[in-house]
């Protein structure tokens, strides 16, 4: 066998997509992305802990002074009630934990911005140094017919 029927053909030219599709496709851009929604979603939770919190509960269960009567439909007990939450006297500490949660989602919104300014750069660079290599090897090539 020949080294050249070893090697397999490679295609002229390689479809790499848009340059947009590349820098979203990048793993560390889709992780600064996930932290910026994760940042944003706690801040949504620091703000709906202000508003008061409604709860229905309830509880269904059996009494009965004697074992012989506990499964009998007498000793049956259920409780049903609402539960009301109102934060009050927690005003320093929902403030304190929005401007933290603030904060943080601020960081990441610059985080996935540098991650995805740095991304674009070395996608566009891999673009440049690919179309340059492109237009060497059709030079070379120019130059192997024309020799």
């Amino acid at each position: 066998m020949h080294r050249s029927q070893m090697l397999p053909r490679v295609p002229l030219k390689v479809s790499v997509g848009l340059r947009g599709t590349l820098v979203r496709r990048r793993p560390v851009v889709r992780e600064a992305e996930a932290k910026l929604h994760e940042a944003t979603a706690q801040t949504g939770v620091a703000v709906a802990n202000f508003y008061p919190d409604v709860t229905l509960n309830g509880a269904v269960g059996v009494e009965s002074l004697r074992v012989s009567n506990l499964f009998s439909p007498t000793s049956a007990a259920f409780a049903v009630g609402p539960s009301i939450s109102i934060p009050i006297f927690e005003g320093g500490r929902l403030r304190g934990t929005l401007a933290l949660r603030e904060s943080r989602e601020r960081e990441a919104a610059i985080l996935f911005q540098k991650t995805v300014l740095r991304a674009w750069k070395e996608v566009d660079d891999a673009i440049t140094a690919y179309r340059e290599a492109q237009r060497r090897r059709g030079d070379v090539a120019r130059s192997v017919t024309e020799n």
